[in-house]
């Protein structure tokens, strides 16, 4: 974590602050916090309790089987594998998002692991089923590991979007939070008319109702049917025609 923490700082995607706090449990006076399950079981129970006193509504529960992990709000870390997890239940009587008793706009699961809560959002808290690192999952050793920190510290976390793509006029607009740049939105023609991929033949037939020919069957066909009848030997008697008339007036005329 601390590695690629230091690869986001270097590329100014992350700077030292209190807006996010990554630990054992919620620090007080962030805007947000990352806990992740204590590395020592007999602290388990301890971490629930800072989680409750910070108005959670889950907690760490029992050991959970291992399994790949999926959501879509974290695709790129889809399928790997994570080896030990707490499963991660919704406090008796609060609101769970999806899949728990009742709902709640700042309460939802982000990942899962055999179908069972592995990343939840809890208000102004992301609960983690897993330490990362490789004792408890592959994750770190993938090359989504970096990508994965910066999309939990900064999209998930601290609420920046993606930057959204659209049709229409060149330009880029950008969503700002106080002084924090949050989001862009870059607009410009469709791709499409850039395309220089030659187009199927069945789709020219379809569009333009014409047959896409090779060299050899476009010089068969180029003369072919009544309409388009070789012209070239009526033009050589005609310019015939004119030379011997040119020659017959030229004569006369002396």
């Amino acid at each position: 974590m601390a590695a690629a923490l230091a690869v986001l700082e270097e590329g100014q995607r992350v700077r030292p602050g209190n807006d996010v706090a990554i630990g054992d449990r919620p620090e007080a006076g962030t805007l947000v916090s990352i806990v992740m399950p204590p590395a020592e079981p007999a602290l388990v129970g301890q971490a629930n309790r800072a989680l409750a006193a910070r108005g959670g509504r889950w907690r760490f529960a029992s050991e959970g089987t291992p399994g790949p992990i999926a959501g879509p709000a974290v695709p790129a870390i889809a399928g790997l594998q994570v080896a030990r997890r707490y499963r991660i239940e919704p406090v008796a009587g609060g609101g769970g998002g999806r899949g728990g008793p009742g709902t709640g706009s700042d309460s939802s699961v982000l990942a899962t692991v055999n179908g069972e809560p592995w990343l939840v959002r809890d208000g102004s808290v992301l609960v983690l089923g897993s330490r990362l690192d490789t004792a408890w999952t592959a994750l770190p050793a993938a090359p989504a590991f970096v990508p994965f920190v910066d999309a939990l510290v900064n999209r998930l976390a601290r609420g920046e979007a993606a930057v959204t793509e659209v049709e229409g006029s060149p330009g880029v607009e950008f969503r700002t939070r106080g002084a924090d740049t949050i989001g862009a939105i870059v607009s410009g023609l469709d791709p499409r008319e850039s395309d220089l991929t030659p187009a199927a033949p069945a789709l020219v037939r379809d569009v333009l109702g014409a047959d896409v020919l090779d060299a050899a069957a476009f010089a068969a066909a180029r003369f072919a049917g009544a309409g388009r009848r070789d012209g070239s030997g009526l033009l050589l008697m005609l310019a015939l025609l004119i030379a011997l008339a040119e020659l017959w007036v030229a004569t006369r005329t002396r």
